[in-house]
């Protein structure tokens, strides 16, 4: 989902997403913490396509594959 999102970053590594959308990275490569910053970043991303007004999957579906503007148009921060 990230990809579709930020289109002028090379670097799609966990690390990076986590960096990026200041989230502390603690304890890597264990599951109880890579799981609790998985679910802050993806918290983050969710809020930013409510922000979009995309509210629920079939709308991003839709949006992604043209139906309602173009990946370059998610573009978020």
């Amino acid at each position: 989902m990230p990809r579709h999102f930020i289109r002028t970053f090379n670097d799609y590594s966990l690390d990076s997403l986590l960096y990026m959308h200041g989230i502390e990275i603690k304890d890597r490569h264990t599951a109880s913490w890579d799981a609790i910053m998985i679910a802050q970043l993806f918290s983050i991303l969710f809020e930013q396509l409510r922000d979009k007004n995309i509210n629920i999957m079939q709308k991003l579906y839709e949006y992604l594959n043209g139906g309602g503007g173009t990946a370059h148009d998610l573009i978020l921060s």
